[in-house]
């Protein structure tokens, strides 16, 4: 934006230093080690051979109570990882800020052209009401 131009009345222009970075998102980390830790418990449980005690998914459920929660682990510290080297990288920029509202801008009617008499009554669709502008629906984003 261009400091150049006065801002408009009723608005507050200021300047600031904001970081610009990646971060991840960690629910794919931790459902990725989630996935990742039920995959090597299936594969642990089908490597060795079926005991005569024991069902094969007696086995892979019990190893599962273990397993899967340290894939999850393993998922979150690698995200804390990629966060951490990610703020490393991380850019300083200069954003202008503008608060408060204008008023809307509304086009001025058309002019009859010169030399030209009309005589129009007003119709059901003409009123004096102002123009209101409608605001913006408010962002879902959980990062606003």
């Amino acid at each position: 934006m261009s400091s150049e131009r006065p801002p408009a009345s009723g608005l507050v222009e200021t300047r600031q230093a904001v970081q610009v970075r990646r971060a991840p998102r960690y629910y794919r980390f931790i459902i990725l080690g989630l996935l990742l830790g039920a995959v090597v418990t299936l594969g642990v449980t089908w490597m060795f051979p079926e005991q005569p005690d024991f069902g094969r998914w007696q086995v892979a459920g019990l190893l599962a109570l273990f397993v899967v929660p340290v894939g999850a682990a393993v998922g979150a510290l690698v995200a804390l990882l990629i966060d951490a080297a990610s703020r490393r990288r991380a850019r300083l920029i200069e954003v202008d800020h503008i608060e408060g509202r204008d008023e809307p801008i509304v086009p001025p009617a058309p002019q009859p052209a010169a030399g030209t008499a009309t005589t129009a009554a007003p119709t059901s669709l003409q009123t004096d009401a102002p123009t209101v502008a409608a605001e913006p629906a408010p962002s879902s984003d959980p990062r606003d």
